[in-house]
């Protein structure tokens, strides 16, 4: 399974179904991947400044929650498979 890390709902929510609702939590999701002018969060990036990589944990932990229903299936899916 592939997720691609992208933060269009992660801006809004602070977990799936839950609207961001301070200033900091707004501000804290409010960070571009694919449009950073300086390329912060490149793939050839190996170092992270704290609230970077804050961000990008948060953000793989979101689509992690985010689908985990398809992330079960996919695992059932595959020890059924095993299991014939």
């Amino acid at each position: 399974m592939h997720f691609v890390m992208v933060n269009i709902t992660f801006r809004v929510q602070s977990a799936p179904g839950v609207e961001r609702v301070t200033e900091e939590e707004k501000k804290f999701g409010d960070f571009s991947i694919m449009d950073d002018p300086d390329g912060s969060y490149s793939t050839l990036t190996l170092q992270y400044p704290n609230l970077q990589f804050d961000r990008l944990s948060g953000l793989g932990y979101f689509n992690t929650l985010l689908n985990e229903g398809a992330i079960k299936d996919a695992m059932a899916e595959c020890v059924k498979k095993r299991r014939a």
